[in-house]
């Protein structure tokens, strides 16, 4: 099988793919759950560049993650229509070449979906490992927050009952962030010691660029 090319895509990484299908109709949004590589022949796609926004408006907003077109017998080319309104919608469009049975298209999906979720696990285990190792050190605390911050690609910030930092592992983010985090981590413990059950202990917070134990 000829390896499929992208037609259009947009800045954007692509979004998680969770199922391929196909569908020949002119408004398959009714039958989407969402996540889809949608795989189509354009059998019913819409003749005129109107109806060929609203096909791409519909499937995007029905939470496709890309469209595949397979070239021929239908059309002997992706539609320059499609290609326009999929880069107007954001919608990566894959232009699968003559020949190329959809079986086949969603047989290697589901072959790298499932990869991905093996080596998200894999990733798991070898982290769950990492800080258990680091937690039965000596310098238990500043080993794992570094195996935090390696882990996640953030930076790791433990911080006292009085929001002072303690410890802290990998690239610091730049101000205001250190001190917004450190704020959170100061609410955190307050609620935390108003709430049922609640302990004092260091307070650890975390935001898009810090991550925390």
């Amino acid at each position: 099988m000829t390896s499929p090319r992208a037609q259009a895509m947009p800045m954007a990484a692509m979004p998680r793919t969770t199922i391929a299908r196909r569908l020949e109709i002119e408004d398959p949004s009714p039958y989407l759950v969402g996540g889809e590589l949608l795989l189509t022949a354009g059998v019913r796609l819409p003749p005129d560049a109107a109806g060929v926004d609203t096909y791409v408006r519909r499937v995007v907003a029905a939470g496709v993650c890309a469209l595949g077109f397979g070239v021929a017998p239908v059309h002997d080319e992706v539609p320059a229509e499609l290609v326009a309104a999929c880069d107007r919608h954001g919608l990566p469009l894959l232009r699968l070449p003559p020949a190329t049975p959809f079986v086949a298209v969603g047989q290697a999906t589901y072959a790298a979906i499932g990869e991905a979720r093996n080596r998200a696990l894999r990733e798991i285990s070898r982290a769950q490992s990492a800080l258990a190792a680091a937690a039965a050190r000596p310098d238990a605390l500043r080993a794992v927050l570094a195996q935090l911050s390696e882990h996640t690609g953030a930076w790791a910030v433990l911080h006292d009952a009085r929001g002072n930092e303690l410890f802290s592992a990998g690239p610091r983010p730049a101000p205001p962030t250190p001190g917004r985090v450190r704020d959170l981590a100061v609410r955190t413990l307050v609620r935390v010691r108003t709430g049922s059950g609640a302990r004092s202990a260091p307070a650890a917070a975390a935001d898009p660029r810090a991550a925390s134990i």
